[in-house]
């Protein structure tokens, strides 16, 4: 069973296993075990992946039971909750942003509402292991308020990106089941499943160029794959399927 004083042992020590191994005494008053270790890190990191979205629907269910069964008490639970959201903050628009542990490469709002788009999902902001520059925010405000003109505008290119596509899908149908053929640009918002909103730093943007944003909507039909549409300077720069 987890407690507090374990869970502190566990953060002066960095997480840094081999240097507790060397340097703890031979009587720990917290009987910290190497299980105990073990299942501290595996929740800290499973926690952080059901803080971020990076996680399936069954993978979080195993989580969440292995966090109410190992803590001893609301307080352990929480300190297991601030070990796995280590580095996070909130924003006065975007609400809670957690950090991807250890490099801090990959920040996650909790999931939004983007009212222009009718969809409920998340922004990650790359970065290069700090917090997500003003720029960066200010492209993930922007995003978080997609128009309904922009949504009109994704749903004309996306159709034409699935129409090239669908001949293929078509043709395993028996794999992905019934691909509706498109009448109208707007058909196209049930086919996905899911989204996402990725705004890089522009490190691979190139000179003259703001930060990309892409927004990242997953097939219903192909889980494996997702449609994205990929801003730059305020114009929709390009739009492809990718796995």
């Amino acid at each position: 069973m987890l407690t507090t004083d374990k869970i502190r042992t566990y953060k002066r020590f960095d997480g840094d296993v081999n240097r507790w191994m060397a340097e703890k005494s031979g009587a720990d008053p917290t009987d910290l075990s190497k299980a105990d270790w073990d299942l501290i890190d595996d929740l800290r990191k499973g926690l952080n992946a059901v803080f971020t979205g990076r996680i399936t629907p069954e993978y979080r269910q195993l989580v969440e039971t292995r966090f109410l069964r190992a803590a001893a008490d609301e307080q352990t639970r929480e300190a297991l909750q601030e070990l796995a959201s280590e580095g996070s903050f909130s924003h006065p628009i975007l609400g809670p942003i957690i950090a991807e542990l250890d490099k801090k490469d990959f920040w996650y709002t909790q999931p939004l509402t983007f009212e222009g788009l009718d969809f409920t999902g998340q922004i990650c902001a790359m970065t290069d292991g700090e917090p997500p520059s003003e720029a960066q925010f200010a492209a993930m405000i922007n995003a978080l308020s997609a128009t309904a003109d922009m949504k009109r505008e994704m749903a004309e290119r996306m159709a034409g990106v699935y129409e090239d596509i669908r001949p293929d899908y078509v043709e395993a149908a028996d794999h992905y089941g019934e691909i509706p053929e498109l009448h109208d640009p707007d058909e196209i918002w049930p086919l996905f499943s899911e989204l996402k909103v990725f705004v890089g730093d522009g490190r691979f943007v190139g000179e003259g160029c703001e930060i990309e944003t892409t927004f990242s909507f997953r097939l219903g039909f192909d889980p494996d794959h997702e449609m994205n549409v990929t801003y730059r300077n305020g114009q929709i720069h390009e739009v492809v399927c990718e796995g």
